[in-house]
């Protein structure tokens, strides 16, 4: 999924006239038609193409959603491993320049401990920053749109 959503520039969902047990089209001969197109872009845009046959075929739009919801979901949880992953790496990096800031008692440990510090508290508050300030804004669109 991360090869589609990043090289070939989106992840395609297709639902197929196939895959559909109605059996009022299962004898047009056409039996590889895409009736639902959703393309999720990296950008976050969402396309959905619909074949206009689908619209009184309520059963191929929810299995269509049902395709569409777990692809969500795996790109939700691969979005917050990517971000502990740098989230980690922040700390870890921190953590080694405070420990090769170590010099032997010279008194320059306690000025690299100090920027150490400073920094990981610094990237703690832009980390949570980003969290309160996306949770504020998302509740401001949703207030202003009535959901």
């Amino acid at each position: 999924m991360v090869h589609q959503l990043l090289v070939d520039g989106g992840v395609e969902i297709r639902t197929l006239e196939s895959e559909s047990s109605d059996s009022e089209n299962s004898g047009n001969g056409d039996t590889n038609r895409v009736l639902i197109r959703t393309l999720i872009q990296t950008d976050a845009d969402i396309m959905t193409h619909l074949c206009p046959s689908v619209l009184t075929r309520p059963e191929v739009c929810q299995r269509h959603l049902r395709d569409l919801q777990n692809h969500l979901d795996t790109l939700r949880r691969l979005r917050r491993n990517v971000g502990y992953a740098v989230l980690g790496s922040r700390g870890a990096g921190g953590l080694l320049v405070g420990v090769s800031a170590w010099d032997g008692g010279s008194g320059l440990w306690r000025e690299h401990l100090f920027w150490t510090a400073g920094g990981i508290v610094f990237g703690s508050i832009l980390v949570f920053g980003k969290f309160i300030a996306l949770r504020l804004f998302r509740l401001y669109f949703r207030r202003k749109s009535g959901t």
